[in-house]
């Protein structure tokens, strides 16, 4: 009966939008975006999005890449329109760490508790959204994406690592840990072999003291 009275009422909405004039392409789009200059991006997807109004606060100047939620207003060329920013945040970006330039398994890139909440593959970036276990506010979080450059070449192999700042071993959940989130960036085409255009991804992390494995992207 829930499911049945939700429909009737979204039915009803739509209804009543349906009597007002909209031009607007899409609503609450979120994609990640190379940054042309604060009032321009160009997305993964190739579109040059100009930014007419802004709801977000903070400046896009001198980010380089962004993730960005937004409205797209109107179309005005060739694979480019215009939006409303709602908001926006700049990802970590960074290479990957090689598993040959480590001259042992943790070397420094810690292996605490994170967790992969979602994951995908664009313009040549792997894309994190991660969970991160904060034991001390105070504390700088460190994160790293390692490949395993060892192993045969017939899966890009990838351990999300984390270094709270805290411990060296796997830190013990209690009730009153507090999670945060981040979102990370990877340059990963260039890990391609030669004459390669795709091969399947496979991620692994560390969360409570386990390691769980992704194989469902691929490049």
């Amino acid at each position: 009966m829930r499911i049945l009275k939700a429909t009737a009422i979204i039915a009803a909405t739509l209804l009543a939008v349906s009597c007002f004039k909209d031009n607007t392409v899409m609503y609450r789009e979120i994609t990640m975006a190379e940054v042309v200059n604060p009032n321009q991006v160009v997305t993964d997807a190739g579109l040059t999005y100009n930014i007419v109004e802004k709801v977000s606060e903070g400046s896009l100047e001198g980010l380089s890449r962004v993730l960005i939620y937004c409205n797209v207003l109107k179309q005005t060329g060739d694979k480019e329109f215009n939006i409303q920013l709602l908001d926006f945040l700049s990802p970590l970006k960074k290479d990957v760490v090689r598993t040959s330039t480590l001259t042992k398994p943790d070397d420094g890139l810690g292996m605490d508790p994170i967790s992969v909440r979602s994951a995908w593959v664009s313009a040549g970036y792997l894309n994190l959204g991660l969970a991160v276990l904060i034991l001390d506010n105070e504390k700088d979080h460190t994160i790293n994406l390692e490949f395993d450059d060892t192993a045969p070449m017939d899966t890009l192999r990838f351990t999300v690592r984390h270094d709270d700042g805290v411990s060296d071993d796997l830190n013990t959940f209690a009730e009153d840990n507090v999670v945060g989130g981040a979102y990370a960036t990877f340059p990963i085409a260039n890990l391609l072999p030669e004459g390669v255009t795709t091969l399947p991804v496979k991620l692994t992390w560390v969360w409570d003291k386990k390691y769980v494995v992704n194989e469902g992207l691929k490049l």
